[in-house]
């Protein structure tokens, strides 16, 4: 994979949060700093009337407009779930795969309580990190960038060398990731997580559910967008079928509080919308709670 592509889909991620921004009413997920995380190639495109026209047509809308709802709902309702947690003696915050995610920089107030720690792919982390300085003129303060290949090396790994207290109770966000795992990775994560983390400690995921369980239209919809990242040298890997992949998650150590389907977080977050905006229907979300004995 070339590094220029290594850090392509969050590019496109911080490029549909600005354009939410930018043009969407009302606003699911507010951030301001989205735009600016963006390369300014991408920040032109976002800005353009013209490319904004073009996203509205008929094709491109139906393959775009479900990943927007997919993204901006999976942030939305990880922080909601976040604000929930504190309160019960959350003092950890881990961004897995934190992309060019802005939490940092949004929410100073909120973040001022928490040891946050984001972890990435070493090219991914050294561009954000980049445009960080680029924006706040020093490095964002209580946070610390841990730099990984999940395929290569384990998150207990990379945390016991950080200073990440293991026996606090701690909130892992693990968003956008999952569907470009193997399989053995994605188990190999979540089975770190569980014998690592104080008992207590939560964790959101999203995970894509089989081709075969989509509709058609979907199946399709899908199709053209996993061509168009698998281009870009991310390719997805990872399907789950949901009850099954609830259960052996379970079996790991897990309580699921929630499995939420794309019907339900639809009704949550894009309810009586005006426009045509809500997450696509192969993207499913996990929030659970690590069980220790």
């Amino acid at each position: 994979m070339k590094n220029k592509q290594r850090y392509s889909t969050a590019e496109v991620t911080s490029a549909i949060r600005a354009m939410h921004l930018l043009y969407d009413q009302p606003v699911v997920f507010n951030d301001p700093y989205a735009l600016r995380l963006t390369s300014p190639a991408l920040r032109r495109i976002c800005q353009s009337r013209f490319f904004q026209w073009l996203l509205r047509r008929k094709f491109i809308s139906k393959t775009l407009r479900p990943i927007s709802g997919q993204v901006l709902s999976r942030a939305k309702y990880v922080e909601d779930k976040l604000e929930q947690a504190v309160p019960k003696g959350i003092s950890q915050y881990v961004i897995i795969g934190a992309g060019f995610d802005s939490f940092c920089l949004r929410r100073p107030d909120f973040s001022a309580g928490l040891r946050i720690y984001e972890i990435d792919h070493p090219v991914t982390q050294q561009v954000k990190r980049k445009r960080l300085m680029e924006i706040l003129d020093s490095s964002p303060k209580g946070v610390e960038f841990l730099a990984i290949d999940l395929e290569k090396r384990t998150i207990a790994d990379v945390l016991s060398d950080s200073s990440f207290l293991k026996d606090e109770k701690t909130f892992f966000s693990w968003l956008g990731t999952v569907p470009y795992l193997s399989e053995d990775a994605v188990f190999t994560v979540l089975r770190d997580l569980a014998s690592f983390a104080a008992g207590g400690s939560e964790i959101v995921f999203d995970y894509l559910i089989p081709t075969y369980q989509m509709t058609l239209e979907d199946r399709q919809a899908l199709g053209r967008g996993m061509r168009i990242i698998e281009r870009w040298g991310e390719p997805v890997k990872s399907f789950f079928e949901p009850d099954e992949f609830l259960d052996e998650v379970s079996s790991l150590g897990y309580h699921i509080f929630e499995n939420q389907s794309p019907a339900e977080l639809n009704k949550r977050y894009f309810f009586d919308r005006s426009d045509n905006l809500a997450t696509h229907s192969a993207a499913y979300i996990i929030h659970a709670a690590i069980i220790k004995d």
